[in-house]
This record gives C-alpha cells, sequence and structure tokens, in this order.
C-alpha cells in the first residue's frame, strides 16, 4: 500500500520555486502558439499547439501537451457569437498517471444550439480513505483504475439574453467504463463499497442551463447556472442502476479597485447520487476548481455541497492576482448534511491573462485546509 500526501514531501519546495518560472514561461510561449488567422479578425480560424508542464497535489508533476482549433460556425451578424473550440490533449505525470482526452464545444444555428462533449481515456492512480465526512486519514489506500469516458450533451436555446447562451435545455449521454485492478484492498475495517471491481456506467439525462456571462472564460459580470439529472439503467447495458443530480450556480460581479479591474465571483455546488452509485462516481470536492488545498476526493459520500468566493484583479500588464476562500461538506444522504462536519479552505494566487477572450490563462494557487498545502500551476480560471 502506497502511503503519503501528494504535496507533502519534498518534490513540492523546488516546485514550488519553479512556479512563477513556469507560468512565465507560458507568456513566451503564448506569442508562439497564437494561432494563425485570416485578415478578418472576426471570422478568425485558430490552431495553436503547446506543451505545458502543472502541479497538483492529486498529480504532482504533470507534463503533456496540448492543441485546440478555434473556429466560428455562426455569421458575424449573430448576436453574442462565441467561437466553437476542439482541444485535443496527452498527459503523463509524476505519480505514473496517463491521460488522453479529446473535448469539443460547437456553437451553431445562430446561436441557438450548442453540442458539447469530452472523450478520453485515463490510467489514474487515485486516493481513497472510505465513505462519509468522518473518513480517516490512516485508512488511506490506492485504487488504480482505467477509465473509458463519454460525456455528450446537446443544448437548444429557448431564451435569448443580451450576452451569453441565453436559457437552453437539451439532453446527455455518459458513458463510463472502469477496469479496476484487483489487487488492493478496500479501507479497513469496511467492506469493498460497491464498484470496487470495476464496472461500467451508461446513462441519460435532461440538462438545462441559464448562461449570460459576459465571457465564458473570463467572466467580469452576470451569471451562470447548470441543472441536470442523469439516470444510469440496467437496460442501458449499465452495471449499476442509479441517478446522479447535479446543480451548479455561479454570480459574478465586475469593478474597479483604483485603476485595476476586479472582479468578485461566487459559487455554490450541490451534487448526489441516489441508488446503487459506485464509489468512484460519488460526489466529492477538493483539487483544482473547487475546494483548493483540500485533495480531491479526500472526502466523499452520496450528497456532496461546495461554495466557494474569489476575488480576482489585473495588476499589470498580463499579470493579476486573485484570494479565494471555499467551504464543502459530504453526507450520506441530501438531509443529512452538518455544519459540524463542514470543511474550509482557502488560499491566494497569481494569474498570467495570456488570451482571457480565448482562454488562455495561466495560473497558480496556493490553498490552504486542514489537509494541508495545496500547490496547483496550471491553465483557466477555478470557475
Amino acid at each position: 500500500m502506497q502511503k503519503g500526501i501528494g504535496c507533502r514531501d519534498s518534490s513540492l519546495v523546488w516546485v514550488r520555486r519553479v512556479a512563477c518560472a513556469c507560468l512565465w514561461w507560458c507568456v513566451a510561449w503564448s506569442g508562439s502558439a497564437r494561432a494563425q488567422e485570416s485578415q478578418d479578425s472576426a471570422d478568425k480560424i485558430g490552431l495553436a499547439g503547446v506543451p505545458y508542464l502543472s502541479y497538483a497535489p492529486e498529480t504532482k508533476i504533470k507534463l503533456g501537451v496540448a492543441g485546440a482549433l478555434t473556429m466560428h460556425l455562426d455569421d458575424r451578424q449573430v448576436m453574442n457569437r462565441r467561437a466553437s473550440t476542439l482541444s485535443l490533449g496527452l498527459a503523463v505525470t509524476q505519480l505514473q498517471q496517463f491521460k488522453a482526452a479529446a473535448k469539443f464545444d460547437l456553437y451553431f444555428n445562430r446561436l441557438r444550439s450548442k453540442v458539447s462533449g469530452v472523450v478520453s481515456y485515463e490510467r489514474m492512480p487515485y486516493r481513497f480513505y472510505g465513505l462519509g465526512p468522518y473518513s480517516l486519514q490512516d485508512n488511506e489506500v490506492w485504487f488504480r483504475p482505467d477509465y473509458v469516458r463519454t460525456e455528450l450533451s446537446y443544448l437548444h436555446r429557448i431564451v435569448q439574453t443580451d450576452e451569453g447562451q441565453g436559457l437552453s435545455v437539451g439532453a446527455r449521454f455518459d458513458y463510463l467504463n472502469s477496469m479496476m485492478q484487483s489487487d488492493v484492498l478496500p479501507p479497513a475495517p469496511s467492506a469493498p463499497p460497491t464498484g470496487w471491481n470495476g464496472g461500467t456506467g451508461v446513462g441519460l439525462g435532461m440538462v438545462l442551463t441559464f448562461d449570460n456571462r459576459d465571457n465564458p472564460y473570463f467572466t467580469a459580470k452576470n451569471e451562470y447556472a447548470e441543472v441536470r439529472t442523469v439516470r444510469y439503467l440496467n437496460a442501458l447495458g449499465s452495471t449499476f442502476d442509479y441517478t446522479r443530480c447535479f446543480v451548479d450556480l455561479r454570480k459574478f460581479y465586475g469593478f474597479y479597485i483604483g485603476d485595476h479591474p476586479t472582479v468578485l465571483g461566487g459559487q455554490v455546488v450541490w451534487d448526489a447520487t441516489f441508488g446503487d452509485a459506485p464509489f468512484y462516481d460519488m460526489p466529492t470536492y477538493g483539487g483544482s476548481d473547487r475546494m483548493r488545498g483540500m485533495l480531491a476526493g479526500r472526502y466523499v459520500d452520496r450528497s456532496a455541497i461546495a461554495a466557494q468566493i474569489e476575488m480576482r484583479t489585473k495588476l499589470f500588464w498580463v499579470v493579476g492576482a486573485a484570494v479565494f476562500l471555499g467551504v464543502g461538506d459530504v453526507a450520506p444522504s441530501v438531509g443529512a448534511h452538518r455544519f459540524a462536519h463542514t470543511k474550509v479552505s482557502g488560499g491566494a494566487g497569481l494569474r498570467a491573462y495570456l488570451d482571457s477572450e480565448g482562454g488562455l490563462i495561466g495560473r497558480i494557487d496556493i490553498g490552504l485546509s486542514e489537509w494541508g498545502t495545496g500547490l496547483y500551476v496550471t491553465f483557466a480560471e477555478a470557475f
């Protein structure tokens, strides 16, 4: 059994020293990785590729290469027209993890239609401590799954807004095949949780979104909301029979501190499963985007609630800074959440706004929690 926490070893010391260098390396790369554009920038087709270095407690050092194709599928006269993107990526980590993924977001039909999805293969060893808000650190074990994942959704706009995608409704398809290595024992003294030997999840569901953000990558104002439910059925070929519900609410305010543009953002996420869900698809929090400073998957159960606020400000040139605070809780049911086992995290970080309109934002965050310190060197805002 492997023990230890990712960012509590000696590698974190020198990673911190090179973190800022990595961010400035990204700045330098942004000039050479920019897309070739047509003469009319409003109809540009962009193609970019770049190697990258990142860090998180769940992976330690990650090396990868990513490429993206950006285009407009609607006429320039379409109000609030957004760019469609197709991205590909390969990554390996210091913990012998591997991921290959393709992701796409396509806007068309005069912004009334959006098709998005992810297709990926992951070999991702993870830590597991058992279920519940009181799982013990000493119960840590590693499970080593191979995941084949497909997520597809279609959204159709039913109400147009002055900015953003508006109010949309649609359908979602999920497929997750987990091939688990069987030589790992579950945390003592519990019996193996559902899904410890792997299995397949196949689900269909509905999605409702409201999006009037001025920019989905670097949001300065307005709101985003998503509500979805997916039903995983044996009749569809799923090993497990359960329902997963997810709610994501975000609000942003833009203002100035002196001459510095600043954004205050807030997010509340509720995630829950009902039925015979595998443990690796149960709600959790932590990681680089939600409850930074807490190890992703440290607390897992059938229901999770997490909230965070963040203030971001641009300092000079492409350099910005941020401070953030988050709270989260897991429970065996929706009605079992208690303030007594709520966890708190917070921290600060730096930003490099290389191309905020197109989503190329370098991010270095340091988060603190009862678990310890988490260092995150990555791209894109947390929310």
